[in-house]
């Protein structure tokens, strides 16, 4: 038999089990508040439900997220309610169904785990994980659901994935673009060395001549400036602003940059009927154009111009609409592969020759304009795509465009002119002749110009190679800020992402090179009347 323990060293015993039982107590509770500090703190919205069906826990982020009416949220927060919140959070999904299916359905395998997106009615995209939580004996005791709100994060690699592809088409052009710009740059060059010679050496040309071969030159200019503006507002990313326009303008530009690809294979055929102004993004749509103008180009061999068309039609669709078909005779799409064309990462061409993203993005451009786009296609005999866009409402019709007063002649002033080229310095020395000009090469140069003096105007490039625009704009806040309002700055289209930050939140004027005469002239005019 065992000793017999006396009456005090039982109730010692109790004394020490029951302490050790208030030490576990107290583990279990601290355990227990920092699982929930643990939950509360993450960004992602948690449950777990036990094996019986009821709550295990639930953290703050899940009510928020959901949407969660209080007298649900009690309910849920002492364990119950788990049908009811299901129902709940089923009615914010945009396809209501088919989430409650597949929540039962993955509730119902014990081994289940699983990764989706879900798409709420509300717009927002949410990403979906659930997991089996086992017990040290390996049994399946509980599940647990992570939501997390993806919606920015997808539409940060949308716009992502549309820059990239405008920047494939560009890159895909550049061939094109050199010859585009090489062919006016030779009659520029060679206008300008007739007329320089003449000059220099006296020899005999007539001043009708000398104008015609300037005016020529002058003719290349302005084609380049054109190409130029093209690949500019193609690489902007302000995707989301819009204003109505007509179709046809953007177009001319799509074709305009396609042209070189194009001319090698086939005729261009212009359709383009009067339509209903749409309300759209510039940018976003050329990039839609110019993909469809480049698949048509491809899908016809180099040289046979004569014997193939590009088909480019504008007419008003059933809706009061605009309705653009492009229509070529190249090589057509197989029967297999029409319905997959707008697919992400489908793509018919040689490896290496294209991301599989072009038509995928122009539909989701189109789509985010209330669009629709389609194709049609039969091997051997060409391909049309069809884009419908909607009118633009009236409220948001463009008003009547003023035309800009002529350039003025302003009264005699004082001009600061900073530019790290010394051809811009001279043309600006050449142009504003009759006022009092100073002309910089640097920033430097221009913080002690305005010590001493309160310019009337100051021209300032954006891009120099020591220090910038947005250093003088500071140089001229901190020491003379009463001329911060006459400043004006010059760029050429290059910015570092702070260059363009900057310009976006400054009021004061940019002109964009390549700029004329007049443009000047408006700007002082422009200065001089805010004074």
């Amino acid at each position: 038999m065992p000793p017999s323990r006396s009456l005090p060293d039982v109730l010692a015993a109790l004394d020490r089990l029951r302490a050790e039982i208030e030490q576990k107590n107290g583990e279990l509770a601290k355990s227990l508040a920092m699982t929930r500090a643990v939950l509360a703190a993450v960004a992602e919205a948690i449950l777990v439900v036990d094996d019986t069906g009821t709550i295990a826990s639930i953290n703050r982020g899940f009510f928020e997220m959901w949407h969660v009416p209080e007298a649900l949220r009690r309910a849920a927060e002492s364990g119950g309610g788990g049908e009811a919140l299901l129902a709940h959070t089923a009615t914010l999904a945009a396809r209501p169904d088919a989430f409650v299916e597949r929540v039962r359905q993955l509730h119902a395998d014990d081994e289940a785990v699983a990764t989706d997106e879900i798409e709420l009615a509300d717009g927002r995209t949410i990403s979906r994980y659930t997991a089996p939580v086992h017990a040290s004996d390996g049994e399946v005791r509980a599940r647990v659901w992570c939501f997390r709100d993806v919606t920015e994060a997808r539409a940060l690699a949308a716009r992502r994935a549309v820059v990239a592809e405008r920047m494939a088409s560009v890159g895909q052009l550049l061939g094109s673009v050199a010859h585009e710009i090489n062919n006016p740059l030779a009659y520029i060059a060679g206008n300008l060395d007739v007329v320089v010679e003449a000059l220099g050496s006296g020899a005999a040309m007539r001043a009708d001549e000398m104008v015609e071969a300037l005016e020529d030159a002058r003719t290349g200019v302005e084609r380049i400036k054109i190409i130029v503006r093209d690949l500019r507002a193609l690489s902007r990313t302000d995707d989301d602003t819009r204003e109505p326009m007509d179709v046809r303008s953007v177009l001319e530009t799509a074709l305009q940059m396609a042209n070189n690809e194009l001319r090698h294979r086939a005729r261009i055929v212009r359709n383009l009927q009067v339509v209903p102004a749409v309300s759209a993004n510039a940018v976003r749509l050329t990039q839609v154009f110019l993909n469809l103008l480049l698949n048509a180009a491809y899908a016809i061999p180099d040289g046979r111009a004569s014997e193939n068309t590009v088909t480019v039609t504008t007419s008003t669709s059933l809706l009061g609409g605009a309705m653009i078909e492009i229509r070529d005779t190249g090589c057509g799409i197989a029967a297999e592969h029409v319905e997959r064309v707008f697919d992400p990462f489908f793509t018919t061409k040689p490896l290496g020759a294209g991301t599989g993203l072009g038509l995928t993005i122009c539909k989701g451009i189109v789509e985010k304009l209330g669009g629709s786009i389609a194709v049609e296609s039969r091997p051997g005999l060409g391909t049309a795509f069809t884009v419908e866009l909607p009118p633009s409402t009236p409220a948001t019709r463009r008003p009547s465009r003023v035309p800009a007063p002529p350039a003025s002649s302003p009264r005699r002033c004082s001009v600061l002119v900073i530019d790290d080229d010394a051809r811009i310095r001279r043309w600006f020395q050449r142009v504003l002749a009759s006022h009092d000009l100073t002309v910089v090469a640097s920033v430097e140069a221009a913080e002690e110009a305005i010590k001493s003096t309160s310019f009337d105007v100051i021209f300032c490039d954006v891009m120099m190679p020591d220090r910038t625009g947005m250093d003088m704009h500071d140089a001229i806040a901190s020491r003379r800020p009463d001329l911060l309002a006459r400043l004006v700055f010059m760029s050429g289209g290059a910015f570092t992402p702070a260059l363009s930050s900057f310009l976006e939140a400054v009021p004061n004027l940019c002109l964009k090179k390549p700029f004329g005469r007049e443009a000047i002239m408006r700007a002082i005019d422009s200065v001089i009347a805010k004074r």
